[in-house]
């Protein structure tokens, strides 16, 4: 297939998640992009594909676009339509089970921000948590670097200022959703710069890399990073099988996947 008979489309802009399922990897396969998407007459009718990403439009208008292309859904905080999408896209595994009851759905993870392969220092140990402010727990006593405003680079170089990821979320309003559909790209970055982590013991992180985190809850938070601050060989062997597996979430092996599903069609 032509990649430029694709479009990745949304009807955002500025959120961090659009950033990487949107525009990275647009960019990355050489496919137009078409963001602040609200009706169906904002997409041309040249493009044989689109894959949609936090794509809010009414249903009728998503059947117009079905009738002239096909459609890739990409399940991102919500429930995807149970109509007009002739491929659920997933982040995880427990995602692609929600949507193998719609019809055809398929994982392929986030990738990581490092795409330049510059990893954290390995004898830096001081704790930081990196995220939307949303998600931050309010009385968590270590750094903390919000994403909002920031672009890929900034947002690098906040994680490799750290030596320890904190992958735990503050339990306000969504938290059951994102729990359920949580892509887990705080620990897919911690991975990606080859750096230990804590987390909370949610479905993605036990799925996308269990050896690369410690699982502690908010009343041994501070034990679990104790622990892998002066326990040297706990540290690097967490350290060790990060940055094996680095590679396959950089943006060149993901990209390879989504040119694979569109190869399939």
């Amino acid at each position: 297939m032509n990649l430029r008979e694709v479009a990745f489309i949304s009807s955002q802009r500025t959120l961090s998640s659009v950033q990487i399922r949107c525009l990275d990897i647009a960019t990355r396969l050489g496919c137009n992009r078409i963001l602040n998407v609200q009706r169906e007459s904002d997409i041309p009718k040249s493009y044989r594909v689109l894959i949609c990403v936090k794509l809010c439009i009414s249903s009728s208008d998503l059947g117009q676009l079905a009738q002239r292309s096909a459609i890739i859904w990409d399940l991102i905080d919500r429930r995807p339509p149970a109509r007009h999408v002739m491929i659920y896209l997933t982040s995880t595994h427990l995602g692609k089970k929600m949507c193998d009851s719609l019809g055809r759905s398929i994982c392929i993870p986030h990738h990581h921000c490092n795409f330049e392969r510059n990893f954290g220092h390995p004898l830096n140990r001081h704790p930081g948590w990196i995220g939307a402010r949303q998600w931050c727990p309010p009385d968590l006593p270590w750094d903390k670097f919000f994403v909002e405003g920031k672009n890929r680079q900034q947002i690098a170089e906040n994680y490799r200022s750290i030596g320890l990821g904190l992958n735990v979320r503050h339990s306000g309003p969504g938290f059951r959703r994102h729990l359920a559909l949580n892509s887990g790209i705080k620990l897919i970055n911690c991975i990606g710069f080859g750096l230990p982590s804590v987390s909370h013991p949610e479905p993605a992180y036990r799925e996308i890399g269990p050896q690369c985190t410690s699982f502690a809850n908010t009343s041994n938070l501070a034990d679990a990073i104790d622990h892998l601050q002066h326990d040297e060989a706990a540290y690097q062997r967490m350290r060790s099988h990060c940055l094996s597996l680095a590679e396959q979430f950089h943006i060149d092996h993901i990209s390879q996947q989504y040119k694979q599903l569109l190869a399939q069609l």
